[in-house]
């Protein structure tokens, strides 16, 4: 129950340093970050890994799979082409007639209100 209230506390004062020094908080974050990417690079070192070497061998290997089955790849673009572009056509349309409000609907209630 102490800990719980002093966790609270501890949370509520550091949000009100953040508000009165934001730097301060985006600092503190920052380190934070910093620290946690310095130890998963010192984990991958330990591992044997490099930071980039399974990026390059994924892509290597896709562009294998790219070479070897060209006309599933064109398929597989074209289908993911079709599909973004009517998903693009059909937001545009809702956006246009649903979400953006009329601007008769403005005038009209302008003249009402007098």
């Amino acid at each position: 129950m102490i800990e719980m209230l002093r966790d609270r506390l501890r949370g509520w004062w550091l949000s009100l340093v953040t508000l009165v020094r934001p730097e301060a908080a985006w600092r503190r974050l920052d380190d934070e970050v910093r620290f946690h990417l310095k130890m998963e690079a010192e984990r991958l070192r330990r591992a044997g890994t490099m930071i980039g070497e399974d990026t390059m061998q994924d892509l290597k290997y896709g562009l294998r799979m790219i070479a070897k089955n060209p006309v599933f790849s064109a398929v597989a673009n074209v289908t993911l082409a079709l599909g973004i572009g009517a998903n693009t056509a059909i937001y545009t349309v809702v956006e246009a007639v649903l979400l953006e409000p009329l601007p008769g609907r403005r005038l009209l209630a302008a003249a009402l209100r007098g």
